[in-house]
């Protein structure tokens, strides 16, 4: 887990948001990628090499990140869950949300 305190400091190859491209576009941490936690390991090839690095995921409160992150380790990923998710994020007083 990460607390989002941690978040910038956090050395990781990807930002990973696992809602759907609707709640993304409507606010979403900065440089992170959108791939639906459910779609996730259909598009194993927009990830970076599980070899790389850690990828720290979010979704809106922690249940959908949850399911996406514990597939991705199976597949061999090194993987966070950003503790609180989106919410928890962006109920600290320094976050500026991206909106597409």
């Amino acid at each position: 887990m990460v607390s989002p305190a941690q978040l910038d400091g956090f050395e990781r190859v990807m930002l990973l948001d696992v809602r759907n491209r609707t709640e993304y576009a409507e606010g979403h941490i900065p440089g992170a990628e959108q791939l639906s936690g459910g779609r996730v390991l259909w598009n194993l090839d927009r990830l970076p090499a599980p070899e790389s690095g850690t990828i720290v995921t979010y979704c809106q409160s922690g249940v959908r990140n949850s399911v996406a992150a514990s597939a991705l380790r199976r597949e061999g990923y090194d993987v966070a869950e950003l503790e609180g998710s989106y919410l928890a994020w962006a109920a600290e007083p320094d976050s500026t949300p991206v909106v597409a």
